[in-house]
């Protein structure tokens, strides 16, 4: 039985050992402070990964605005441009599963 215990400890000591549950304070706070840089530095990335998605999304809105209204023959009314309400969505969906994987 005692043999038994003294297996156990001795596991226990290297589970302890390997998962740095016995650092000391200092390099705990280290590894913090290393955290919560990487935090920051990802929710930037984000947003800025956001941000860039807005404005090309803006630019493309743009884009097919104006390149709708222009026709090949000045002098005829500009025509309408539409999306489909199937496209509008396909590309609301695509865009909302993308963000989904960006956010993993």
């Amino acid at each position: 039985l005692n043999f038994l215990l003294r297996v156990q400890q001795e596991g226990f000591r290297r589970w302890w050992r390997a998962t740095c549950m016995d650092i000391s304070a200092k390099e705990l706070l280290l590894q913090r402070q290393r955290a919560a840089i990487l935090v920051l530095l990802r929710q930037r990335t984000q947003h800025a990964m956001a941000i860039a998605h807005s404005l090309w999304s803006l630019l493309e809105k743009a884009f097919r605005g104006f390149s709708c209204g222009v026709s090949e023959d000045s002098d005829a009314e500009p025509r309408p441009c539409r999306a489909s309400r199937a496209s509008r969505h396909a590309r609301h969906v695509a865009g909302r599963k993308n963000v989904e994987r960006v956010l993993r």
